[in-house]
């Protein structure tokens, strides 16, 4: 009994006083009793301590109700249930689904940046088409193609007039 009352008196921070010290904890609680006197008992009994002690316990418990009660309130084991039951029920396309929108992001990422570098590419193209010597050249080689049909008519005329 003296331990425990040693242990509650660390936990609560309760000092130890003289009649504590008194008590032997090797004695049997009998023996202890039989020794002392009626006066001996009572001046072992302090109302103030005992007061603080029945003020911290009654805390404790205050804290321990409010503590089940909020666990209660959680429902903590129908959320559990509840999740398993999820879990049982759709895991299995939640990750078939997480693989054909992970491949269809890669594919349209893919898409976006192979269509912004054929824009690239086309713009590319039509600022060097509209450059001057672009079109110069471009100008000559439509000229050098009506030059060849002319040459290739003309000498088809002759062949025909032999």
């Amino acid at each position: 009994m003296s331990s425990r009352n040693s242990n509650l008196r660390k936990k609560y921070n309760i000092p130890k006083t003289n009649i504590d010290s008194e008590n032997d904890e090797s004695k049997p609680n009998n023996e202890i009793a039989c020794e002392e006197s009626p006066r001996t008992i009572t001046n072992k009994y302090n109302q103030l301590e005992t007061s603080e002690l029945i003020d911290t316990l009654n805390k404790d418990l205050q804290e321990e109700k409010e503590k089940c009660k909020v666990l209660e309130e959680g429902n903590y084991d129908a959320k559990k249930r509840e999740l398993l039951e999820f879990s049982e029920r759709y895991s299995e396309i939640i990750y078939q689904h997480m693989k054909v929108l992970e491949e269809t992001v890669n594919e349209l990422k893919k898409m976006v940046e192979k269509n912004n570098t054929l824009s690239t590419a086309k713009v590319d193209y039509e600022d060097y088409i509209s450059r001057s010597d672009t079109k110069n050249l471009l100008e000559t080689i439509t000229k050098l193609s009506q030059l060849k049909k002319d040459g290739e008519s003309f000498l088809m005329s002759r062949r025909t007039k032999k």
